[in-house]
């Protein structure tokens, strides 16, 4: 399991639509089981990942939880 944190200059919107593009079915193959403007959650392959973005100034706070998704978690967030 893995918990990172980072700030990005896209609003929560955004940041919630590439989630789900690179961890949904078009991208790593994950299920949405939740979602929100702000939220998703996917599951899927025996874990889960969970993205949460808040919105700053100037764009969000964005928090992932993942288990046994480490690396692709870790890939998402070198990307937004």
């Amino acid at each position: 399991m893995v918990r990172l944190g980072k700030q990005s200059k896209m609003p929560p919107a955004t940041v919630i639509e590439r989630a789900v593009g690179f961890f949904g079915p078009a991208g790593v193959g994950l299920e949405v089981r939740e979602r929100t403007e702000t939220s998703v959650r996917l599951v899927g392959g025996g874990g889960s990942v969970t993205v949460k973005a808040k919105a700053t100034n100037g764009g969000s706070d964005v928090d992932i939880m993942a288990v046994e998704w480490d690396y692709q978690a870790n890939q998402f967030m070198s990307k937004i």
